[in-house]
């Protein structure tokens, strides 16, 4: 038996964890798997992998993805999504490092097809494509080579106070969704003192929207009676009504919720069902705005509220009335900074408490999303050409743009890399790499010297010191030995 001897006169407190964890658990949550070590249930089968029962399944990573495009429904059918399983590996590690080829498990989807018409009913299983496996040490072999999804370091989605650069003494709020899961909004005082709110590149006066949501000015008044004459910047904003202009609070909400949408869509003609149908996939359809769950635990945690969904308003179908869920909180909170009440303060935004990691796992599930959208739009273009009778969930999916998607995210994408394979130490530092660049992140001539500088948060969660010289300074960093 080994007996290990220390010379050292400081002793061990924590022994060191686990420190590929952050690899190999995320991919195991995206994919649900108990374990990356593939077993043979009975000789001279293939091996199996150990995945969690589709009726034990969370609703996270590629679940959360199938179940955010499906149903699909178009010309009287309705394609849904019921379980996926996942197969075992044809090829262990050493064999496809030896063959050149790459480590993956065939990916099925069980669906069903729904005739609205006859009610008919046909289940399919089909064959969605291959996915990357991630070997137990936590890198990737695709075509033979060893690679490293790196994980990426952004801004967390939730709300923010900061002041603004380019007029001291005034401040913005900025709401941030999930990367590429809807617009930022900004909400600012201009140089009228009127507060606007900044989407897509339009602005417009925030009491507009606040109408359409149905507050008019005694419920306003009620909401911000802590901000005293700071209040007018919302209730006495004006807009163009023809040639004359009119107080946005005076408005009926239906002339609101049309001028709104001829702000935001300049060239459309106004047609009620159209400005709502804009609106709701703007700020309130779950499948194009989503706070995701850190962003609502950070929006709760700052305005002191409770959220129902991850939505930043909330299309009730019944009355045909949207409510708000976000927006006259964060516009209370930035009119007591304003007013320069005690218990309102500006949020550091490099503080790493509002940074948040995406690991492999998130990232993984976000390209599956992009593909999955991609083959639902071909699914409804069948759907409309193809006979109803003949049809079958095998002969509407055709699994090549989700199978291009995986294949772009492992080959090409910026965050995966070849394993750096100088000696087993290096190995281990590239699988603990955190970069700020990347879809969603940073660019380099963008980056500015505060969001590369260390920060007294970093000390024991990322290393201050080992950065890359040159362009990538600060923009790349490593986990420290106990950050998770």
């Amino acid at each position: 038996m080994v007996k290990e001897k220390r010379f050292g006169r400081i002793r061990e407190v924590i022994p060191l964890p686990p420190l590929v964890q952050i690899q190999v658990e995320s991919f195991k949550k995206a994919l649900q798997i108990r374990d990356l070590h593939p077993r043979v249930r009975e000789e001279g089968q293939p091996p199996e992998l150990d995945v969690v029962p589709p009726s034990e399944r969370e609703d996270v990573g590629i679940q959360a993805a199938f179940k955010e495009v499906f149903p699909i429904e178009e010309g009287g059918m309705v394609l849904d999504f019921i379980e996926y399983r996942l197969g075992g590996p044809k090829f262990g590690p050493e064999e496809c490092r030896e063959k050149d080829l790459t480590y993956q498990i065939p990916l099925h989807a069980k669906l069903q097809l729904i005739h609205k018409d006859t009610g008919l009913i046909k289940e399919d299983e089909v064959f969605l494509g291959d996915l990357p496996l991630m070997t137990p040490d936590g890198s990737f072999i695709i075509n033979g080579v060893e690679r490293v999804v790196i994980s990426q370091i952004h801004r967390s989605p939730g709300v923010y106070f900061t002041e603004d650069e380019s007029h001291p003494g005034r401040f913005v709020a900025s709401i941030i969704p999930l990367p590429k899961r809807g617009p930022w909004i900004d909400l600012e005082l201009d140089n009228q003192g009127v507060l606007i709110m900044r989407v897509n590149k339009r602005k417009f006066p925030v009491a507009l929207l606040l109408r359409v949501l149905g507050y008019d000015e005694k419920a306003l008044k009620r909401a911000f009676k802590k901000a005293g004459d700071l209040a007018k910047g919302i209730l006495e904003a004006e807009v163009d009504q023809g040639r004359e202009k009119v107080k946005a609070l005076e408005l009926p909400p239906e002339k609101a919720l049309l001028k709104l949408f001829t702000i935001l869509r300049p060239g459309d003609p106004p047609k009620r069902d159209k400005a709502i149908n804009y609106l709701y996939s703007l700020l309130a359809d779950p499948r194009r705005y989503d706070l995701g769950e850190p962003g609502r635990y950070k929006v709760e945690k700052k305005l002191g509220i409770k959220m129902k969904t991850r939505t930043l308003l909330v299309y009730d179908e019944k009355k045909g009335v949207f409510k708000d869920q976000a927006l006259v909180p964060t516009l209370a909170y930035l009119l007591g900074l304003f007013a320069g009440l005690e218990e309102y303060e500006v949020d550091d935004i490099d503080h790493l408490g509002n940074r948040r990691i995406r690991t492999v796992g998130e990232l993984l599930a976000d390209q599956f999303r992009v593909g999955l959208g991609r083959m639902a739009r071909g699914v409804r273009e069948r759907m409309l050409i193809g006979a109803p009778e003949t049809a079958t969930p095998a002969k509407l999916i055709n699994n090549r743009p989700l199978v291009a998607a995986i294949r772009e995210f492992f080959g090409r994408s910026q965050i995966s890399q070849f394993k750096d394979q100088t000696n087993p130490l290096s190995e281990i530092r590239h699988k603990r790499r955190i970069s700020a660049l990347g879809p969603g992140g940073l660019t380099r001539e963008r980056a500015g010297f505060d969001v590369r500088d260390v920060h007294r948060t970093h000390y024991g969660r990322i290393c201050p010191i080992e950065t890359p010289e040159g362009a990538n300074i600060g923009l790349i960093n490593s986990l420290a030995a106990y950050g998770r």
